[in-house]
Order: C-alpha cells, then sequence, then structure tokens
C-alpha cells in the first residue's frame, strides 16, 4: 500500500479539525435553518402533500435522500423513494411525464371533466326528447366508459378529451451541497428532468445557476410549478447535510399536517395520517 504523501495528510487534517471546529455551532445552525425555510418548506409542503408518489434525489448525498423519503413515508404515506441523482436514469425516470399513479389532484379533475360531459350528454337528451329511462341508461354508460377498457367506438364519452385531465408532472426533491462539481451536476439533472414533466423542489444553498436552473420553467411546460428551500450558506458538504435533513424533517411535518386536514374534510376515517401517531408505525421492534 502506497503512503499517502505529506501534502495531502496535512490537507485531511486541516479539513477534519475545521470540520471538528465547526460541529459546536450545529445547534444554531439548526435553529438558523428552521427560521430561514419556513415559508420554503410551507411552499413546497403545499406542492407535495397530494402528491401519490415522489422521488428525493441527492447529489452526493444518498443517504440525506433515504432519510427523507423514509419520514416522508412514515407520516405522509405517500410513497417516496430516495436515490442517488445520478442514478435516477435508464429505468426510475420513466414515471416522468404522463404515467398511471394518479393522486387526489388528478382524479378531482377527471370527475369535474366527467361532470361536465353528462351536463352537456343530459342537455342533448333533452333537446331530442328522449325518455328519463332512456336518460339514465345513457348517464350510467357514460360514467362506466370513462376508464372502462372498452372499444372507443363503443363509448359515450370521448376518453381522449377526459384522460388528458390525468396527465401531471411528477415530482422530484433535489438536495444538493454548494461544492461546485454538485452544483453542476444538479443544475444538469434539473435541466434534464424538468423537460420530461417534473415539478421541482430544491434544497441547497443559495446559487445562482441553481435558481436559474430551477426557477425557469421549460418551453413546452407553461404550467411547471417550482420551488427552491434555500439553507443557511456553510460552504461545507457536511454542514449542509444537516441543514437539509431538518429541512426534510420539517418538510415531513408539514405535508403531514396538510393531507390530514384535507382527508379528514373529506370524512375518511382511519386514514392514518398523523405527525406524530401515524398508522403501523411503533416506536420500537417487538417482532422479528
Amino acid at each position: 500500500m502506497l503512503a499517502m504523501p505529506a501534502e495531502e495528510r496535512q490537507r485531511r487534517a486541516a479539513e477534519i479539525a475545521a470540520r471538528m471546529a465547526a460541529f459546536p455551532a450545529l445547534g444554531t445552525l439548526i435553529r438558523d435553518t428552521i427560521a430561514r425555510t419556513d415559508a420554503d418548506v410551507e411552499k413546497a409542503a403545499e406542492l407535495l402533500h397530494l402528491a401519490p408518489s415522489i422521488h428525493i434525489l441527492g447529489t452526493r448525498m444518498a443517504a440525506v435522500a433515504k432519510e427523507g423519503a423514509l419520514k416522508i413515508r412514515e407520516v405522509v404515506l405517500n410513497h417516496t423513494e430516495g436515490f442517488e441523482a445520478s442514478e435516477f436514469k435508464h429505468g426510475p425516470n420513466t414515471i416522468l411525464g404522463f404515467n398511471t399513479v394518479f393522486g387526489p389532484e388528478q382524479v378531482g379533475a377527471l370527475l369535474s371533466s366527467v361532470g361536465a360531459a353528462i351536463d352537456e350528454l343530459l342537455r342533448k337528451a333533452a333537446a331530442d326528447g328522449l325518455d328519463s329511462e332512456t336518460t339514465r341508461r345513457l348517464v350510467r354508460d357514460a360514467a362506466a366508459s370513462v376508464l372502462a377498457p372498452t372499444c372507443a367506438k363503443e363509448r359515450v364519452l370521448d376518453g381522449r378529451k377526459l384522460h388528458g385531465q390525468l396527465a401531471a408532472d411528477y415530482p422530484l426533491l433535489y438536495v444538493t451541497g454548494p461544492d461546485p462539481r454538485d452544483v453542476a451536476l444538479t443544475v444538469s439533472q434539473i435541466n434534464t428532468h424538468k423537460i420530461r414533466g417534473a415539478v421541482s423542489i430544491l434544497i441547497a444553498e443559495e446559487h445562482p445557476a441553481l435558481r436559474q436552473a430551477v426557477g425557469k420553467p421549460p418551453a413546452n411546460n407553461p404550467g411547471y410549478r417550482s420551488a427552491y428551500i434555500t439553507l443557511p450558506p456553510t460552504g461545507d458538504p457536511l454542514l449542509a447535510s444537516f441543514a437539509a435533513v431538518v429541512v426534510l424533517q420539517r418538510l415531513a411535518l408539514k405535508m403531514s399536517l396538510k393531507k390530514a386536514r384535507y382527508l379528514d374534510d373529506l370524512g375518511i376515517p382511519d386514514h392514518g395520517v398523523h405527525p406524530d401517531v401515524p398508522k403501523n408505525a411503533s416506536k420500537s421492534i417487538t417482532v422479528d
């Protein structure tokens, strides 16, 4: 085994010493993170709390991404995966753009369109003088055919127009540190994914290239949505990871509260969304 050069040993020793010296200030960093990011976390929670599925992409922060995904799964009950950002290609990214994972917002939009289509159907039935029994059968067949795999010519309603309401950008949450290489990689990833249909949420220290990448809508998507949760400046990827974990925990909390309120208002019993006592979660492992 080759010995490490003296200069490299000194550089690493100095880096470790600097980080050890910074640890006592972690409490201040955490308090600063909570204060600085609260409004941005609130915005991100509003965008994400009804999303049926989310991916968190960490640039050299896979452990942070996985921890954030676990917290969201635990207390929001939204399917969430944590990935090393560079691995979200050639398979996982097929979820972007139109897919068959639908949430309440997409289903609500579809139902609204179906209601409008049936209203038009009733208007035409009345104009044609159809009797009530024929009209009821027409409405029943129309509603049943919206998502049924029937032949297009057998459909009472044109599903091609209605199914467009199920399309939605897929939420991606990026986490990166301030290292210039990590910033450049994250900018590339954001630009690559958003043109394929993604909501972009970024957790990072302030950087103009990141802000431009996450905030600028792609040319083919005027309805693009994004949020930038700006971490306190540290200039250190390790310290940034502490701040990012706090943000992800706060995000899960706010998402859980929002989703629980939504489900409560719908009158859905035993939905299990709760930041303190989520369903199926225990404080200790009692079985193998």
